[in-house]
């Protein structure tokens, strides 16, 4: 696969994300759809940590989080270890169609696009992507500090 197939690939994946994203909150801007099936996904997030995993802007991350908590969607609280943070769990209201949009399964958001597969190929394309999904939470290598050291070129 090249850049530009990978690339076509990415934005293809993320119009399913988004659509699936869009039918479970049709009224919610995207960020705050986003943050909602985040909170949902993983009860205690901190609102740095879902900026991180979206490549979201903080102060976005934060103007969604005190609208959903407007509507009672979410409850945010500082973080009883260190209270510069604030962790974000589900509130009581339901704003969605689907109050846990992110607990859908990514193959039900994928069925039409791998409608043409047989049931064995979905099924490997799911791993593919639960792979892929789990080697980009990895944090990178760290680099070997060379023992060598540069010697000052002389001119």
């Amino acid at each position: 696969m090249d850049a530009a197939s990978l690339y076509f690939l990415a934005r293809k994946l993320k119009a399913v994300a988004l659509a699936d994203l869009h039918a479970a909150a049709p009224s919610l801007p995207l960020a705050h759809a986003v943050v909602l099936a985040e909170v949902a996904r993983q009860p205690g997030v901190t609102v740095g940590e879902i900026a991180a995993r979206h490549a979201m802007a903080q102060s976005l991350v934060s103007t969604a989080v005190l609208a959903l908590q407007g509507t009672g969607a979410i409850r945010a609280s500082p973080d009883p270890a260190d209270r510069r943070r604030t962790v974000v769990e589900l509130g009581g209201a339901t704003i969605t169609r689907q109050p846990e949009a992110a607990r859908v399964e990514p193959a039900d958001a994928l069925g039409a696009a791998l409608g043409s597969l047989s049931a064995r190929d979905r099924a490997a394309v799911m791993r593919g992507l639960n792979l892929l999904e789990r080697a980009l939470k990895a944090p990178p290598p760290k680099k070997a500090i060379s023992s060598r050291r540069r010697e000052p070129q002389s001119g």
